[in-house]
C-alpha cells in the first residue's frame, strides 16, 4: 500500500469531512429554525446526532460504513430540503459535488483492501444523479412546502454554489496532488535501486545520454566497480551479509567528499561518473583513494559469538570520453579495464 494511501490518512480524511458535514448541518439547524421549517429543522436534529456518533465508526476503522450511511445520509437529506422549500435555494447542488467524494472513497478502499472496495462510487453516484433529476423534473411546476423570501432564497443558492464549488476544486486538487505523488514516486522506482538507495542503470544511461546531448561528454570520465569475490562472501555468510556489503559500498562511494554521480549497475557492479581534472585523463588518485577506502571498511559480520571483519575490496576500471564514441561503448571500454584488473590479481584500479 502506498504511502500516502493508508488507514491514518484516510481516518484523518473522514475525520475531516465529518467535521465539515457536522458544521453545515449545525448551520442549517440554526437556519430552519430560524425561519420555522420544522420539517428540516426536525431533520437536522438526527443529522447532527448521525456525524457525531459517526465519529465512533471512523475511530474503529468502519471507514466503508460511514461512507455509506453518509451517502444516504446527504441524499435524503438534499430530497427533504428541496421539497420543503423548492430547488431555487440550491440543496439539490450538493448531490452533484458529493460524487467526487463517493469516487475518493472508493479509491482510497481499492487501495486498502489490496484492489477490493466496500463502497461503490457508481452505485452512490447512480442514486445521487438519480435523486437530482428527480428533484427537478418532480418540483417543476409545484409550490414547496414553506415559503421564505427572495432575498434568503439568493442567500442560500450563492452559498450552497459556493460549497459545491469549493468541494469539486478540493477534490480536483487533491487528485492533482496525488497523480504528482504517484508519478515521483513510480518515477522512484523505475530510477532508483531499492538495496542501496542508489540511481539504477536507467538513470545513469539517461543522464550520461544529456552529457552527450549537451556536448560535453568530453569533460567527463566514467568508472565501473566490482566487489571483488562476491560469490564467495554470499555463499560463506550468506545473502543478508552480501547485501549488507552492497550497502556499505554504495554509502562509500556516494560520499558527497568523491563530488561524482554513482549508480548500481546490477548485481556487485556499481557505476561511477565524474567530471575530467586533466585533459584526458580519469583522476587515478581520486579513483584510488576510493578503492583505499573500500578496503579499510571495517565489514563485521555477527553471529552469536562469532565476531569478525570480514575484507571487502574492489577493483576498478576507469575511461574517459573519446570522441565519436556511443555510451555503450564508453561503458565497454571501463568494463573491459575492470576485467583487466580482475586478472592482474584485483583490488586495483585500471585507467
Amino acid at each position: 500500500m502506498d504511502y500516502f494511501f493508508n488507514q491514518k490518512i484516510a481516518k484523518n480524511m473522514a475525520f475531516l469531512l465529518n467535521t465539515i458535514f457536522l458544521c453545515m448541518h449545525i448551520f442549517f439547524f440554526l437556519f430552519f429554525s430560524y425561519y420555522h421549517v420544522g420539517i428540516m429543522a426536525n431533520f437536522n436534529i438526527f443529522s447532527m446526532i448521525f456525524y457525531f456518533c459517526s465519529y465512533a465508526f471512523i475511530k474503529k476503522n468502519m471507514l466503508a460504513l460511514y461512507i455509506n450511511l453518509m451517502a444516504f445520509e446527504v441524499i435524503i437529506h438534499m430530497i427533504f430540503a428541496v421539497v420543503c422549500v423548492g430547488t431555487g435555494y440550491g440543496f439539490q447542488m450538493c448531490l452533484i459535488c458529493i460524487v467526487s467524494i463517493f469516487f475518493y472513497a472508493e479509491y482510497f478502499s481499492l487501495k486498502m483492501n489490496s484492489g477490493k472496495s466496500n463502497v461503490s462510487g457508481s452505485l452512490l453516484s447512480a442514486l445521487s444523479f438519480t435523486s437530482y433529476i428527480g428533484l427537478l423534473f418532480g418540483m417543476y411546476g409545484r409550490e414547496p412546502l414553506y415559503v421564505i423570501n427572495e432575498k434568503v432564497q439568493l442567500f442560500m443558492c450563492a452559498a450552497m454554489s459556493v460549497i459545491t464549488f469549493a468541494v469539486l476544486i478540493a477534490s480536483l486538487k487533491l487528485m492533482t496532488l496525488f497523480f504528482l505523488k504517484s508519478e515521483a514516486r513510480l518515477s522512484k522506482q523505475a530510477e532508483y535501486d531499492a538495496l542501496t538507495g542508489l540511481p539504477n542503470r536507467h538513470y545513469i544511461m539517461r543522464h550520461l545520454n544529456r552529457i552527450l546531448e549537451k556536448g560535453e561528454a568530453d569533460g567527463y570520465w566514467l568508472a565501473m566497480v566490482d566487489i571483488d569475490n562476491f560469490k564467495g562472501i554470499n555463499d560463506t555468510y550468506g545473502h543478508n551479509f552480501g547485501d549488507k556489503a552492497l550497502k556499505a559500498l554504495a554509502c562509500i562511494l556516494s560520499d558527497e567528499k568523491h563530488d561524482v554521480t554513482v549508480c548500481r549497475w546490477g548485481g556487485e557492479e556499481f557505476l561511477i561518473v565524474g567530471r575530467l581534472i586533466e585533459a584526458s585523463r580519469p583522476p587515478f588518485d581520486k579513483i584510488d583513494s576510493i578503492r583505499e577506502q573500500v578496503e579499510e571498511y571495517e565489514l563485521m559480520y555477527e553471529n552469536g559469538e562469532v565476531n569478525k571483519r570480514v575484507p571487502l575490496t574492489i577493483t576498478i576500471g576507469a575511461a574517459a570520453y573519446s570522441k565519436e564514441t556511443t555510451i555503450e561503448e564508453w561503458v565497454s571500454i571501463a568494463d573491459k579495464r575492470l576485467y583487466v584488473g580482475k586478472y592482474n590479481g584485483k583490488n586495483r584500479v585500471v585507467c
